[in-house]
């Protein structure tokens, strides 16, 4: 496959062709979508995923999640947070 015309026209246009061949190849041989086809909504949509984004984006190291607990997600943020607090006066940080 070549690129031709403009570079981001082009390469959009091979990357449809690809996707197309993708498809039809999968049609022909009926296999199913394979399990890391997922939508950008679906990632983005992983509770993790904004926490972990802004720790790569910051250079943030060490633990990166996001607390989900249903109706409670306050109340587990806040022993998470005291917890840590009181970890760091142990080890004489704070």
């Amino acid at each position: 496959m070549t690129i031709e015309g403009g570079i981001e026209a082009g390469k959009l246009h091979a990357i449809r062709e690809k996707e197309k061949s993708r498809a039809r190849l999968q049609e022909k041989w009926g296999r199913s979508e394979p399990p890391w086809n997922v939508s950008a909504n679906v990632i983005w949509n992983i509770h993790n995923t904004p926490a972990a984004q802004i720790s790569i984006l910051g250079k943030i190291t060490g633990l990166s999640f996001a607390p989900v607990a249903a109706c409670s997600t306050f109340g587990v943020t806040l022993h998470l947070a005291m917890n840590a607090i009181a970890q760091r006066r142990r080890q004489g940080s704070g």
